[in-house]
């Protein structure tokens, strides 16, 4: 008798995740909206954050993917990267609508249902046509880039991502975005009732409140520690140019205000702040202590970045260039999660 569709994917992930590689300080690849970012500068032809994306993701050789959720007004959690959070989710950067004239502006993720959202189509990546900067980003509407990509997508929502990449044994991590702290409950909830805690590797988001501070913003990782799930949460630094890197002292206090019991809050450190200075006081001031390193949306991977992040002791790294961080690692004969192969 055929396993009912839930309990398959579950069955099915763990079962991939039970015979991949186990070294300790294996390198894992973990796809950055699926197979990489594709605005501006980025190399990926294939649309971030749509399925196909993260089945091209999986094909190159990603051990885990990475997406953006937001919450739509009738409460559909739906991927997307959408900005920062004072955007309320903007389009611009990932999607167009043909028919509308120019200068206008697309609505916003959170004052808008789904049903208005998956009515525009996903953009172009700019690697195809490689646009101007400004007129890629949208930055003026007069002259916004509106290419559709073909076959033509649209904006996915969270089951429809990891029903398709889960059953491949590959886990998700989920990036909370916007300004609704009901997310993370909700998102808990849907993966309670579908039976997929074993598909995510867990959340992190960039909204939340550091140790001794109480910032404006929604704090999007609280509700999610002690969730029912068991799932870690981590705790997303901003990249050069809006803050300093973290010190030892700084991460110590952050993970302790949202850790739980034995589960500690892991760090999602930029990699221009992953050196091997600060990459070694953190493993030996925090044991347990999980650490990746991450590269921006707008950001081309380099071989240099790569191997100095390996270099460093970096075993979790979210890269916009999957191909690239397999020759490094391969070229370096270290243990890694992923590549399609064992380590």
């Amino acid at each position: 008798m055929p396993l009912p569709p839930r309990l398959s994917v579950v069955v099915l992930t763990l079962c991939a995740l039970l015979c991949a590689t186990s070294a300790r300080n294996a390198v894992e690849v973990i796809g950055h909206r699926g197979a990489g970012c594709t605005n501006f500068q980025c190399v990926s032809t294939v649309p971030e954050n749509s399925v196909p994306a993260y089945l091209e993701g999986v094909r190159q050789g990603a051990h885990s993917v990475e997406l953006d959720v937001w919450l739509t007004t009738d409460n559909e959690i739906v991927v997307i990267h959408g900005g920062p959070a004072e955007n309320f989710g903007e389009l611009e950067e990932n999607f167009v609508d043909p028919y509308l004239h120019a200068g206008a502006r697309l609505p916003r993720v959170e004052s808008s249902s789904y049903s208005k959202l998956k009515s525009f189509f996903v953009k172009k990546p700019w690697a195809v046509d490689q646009p101007a900067g400004d007129t890629y980003s949208c930055k003026e509407l007069q002259s916004c880039y509106n290419e559709v990509y073909k076959p033509a997508l649209h904006m996915p929502t969270f089951l429809d991502v990891i029903y398709s990449v889960c059953p491949l044994g590959v886990q998700i991590q989920v990036e909370l975005k916007g300004n609704r702290p009901d997310l993370g409950p909700k998102l808990v909830e849907l993966i309670d009732k579908e039976g997929l805690a074993a598909c995510i590797r867990g959340f992190s988001s960039f909204q939340w409140h550091p140790a001794g501070q109480q910032p404006a913003y929604a704090d999007l990782l609280m509700p999610l520690t002690r969730n029912p799930l068991g799932l870690p949460v981590f705790l997303l630094y901003p990249h050069a140019g809006e803050t300093q890197p973290p010190t030892v002292e700084e991460v110590r206090a952050d993970t302790d205000k949202y850790s739980w019991g034995s589960m500690r809050a892991g760090v999602h450190i930029p990699f221009v702040y992953s050196t091997p200075a600060l990459v070694a006081d953190l493993q030996s001031h925090i044991p347990g202590l999980r650490i990746m390193s991450w590269f921006p949306g707008h950001h081309n991977d380099t071989r240099e970045a790569l191997s100095e992040l390996i270099d460093a002791g970096i075993t979790e790294i979210c890269t916009n260039r999957i191909p690239l961080l397999c020759e490094v690692i391969k070229e370096k004969g270290v243990p890694h999660l992923g590549c399609n192969s064992k380590s």
